[in-house]
């Protein structure tokens, strides 16, 4: 078995992020920002679907304050990814972050 580097935690603070998937808008509470083997990947949560949404992360070469977010064509690197992923993330960790987000979007209401 292969030991891959992996850190997870690199975000400084919490965002929320709309993405497009199949021509629907989705908003995303970010979970985390972390790398596995250097490659640095974002883990999105959606508000209405609830579903994990991870893309590799990407700064964009002409505007340093924007990323990209690109969806991991490789299967094998998909796989990694969310196996790495789910190993170190559990879903009481995942739900204590969510309602963290709820819980600043119901205090700006």
């Amino acid at each position: 078995m292969t030991k891959h580097n992996a850190k997870f935690g690199l975000n400084e603070s919490k965002a929320i992020i709309s993405i497009n998937l199949a021509d629907q808008e989705v908003e995303c509470a970010l979970i985390d920002i972390f790398s596995i083997d250097d490659i640095k990947y974002a883990a999105l949560i959606g508000f209405e679907t609830n579903e994990l949404y991870i893309f590799e992360l990407k700064e964009d070469d002409l505007d340093k304050d924007n990323i990209l977010l690109e969806f991991i064509e490789d299967e094998d690197q998909m796989n990694l990814v969310y196996d790495q992923f789910e190993d170190y993330w559990s879903d009481e960790m995942i739900d204590e972050v969510m309602d963290s987000y709820y819980d600043e979007l119901e205090d700006e209401e």
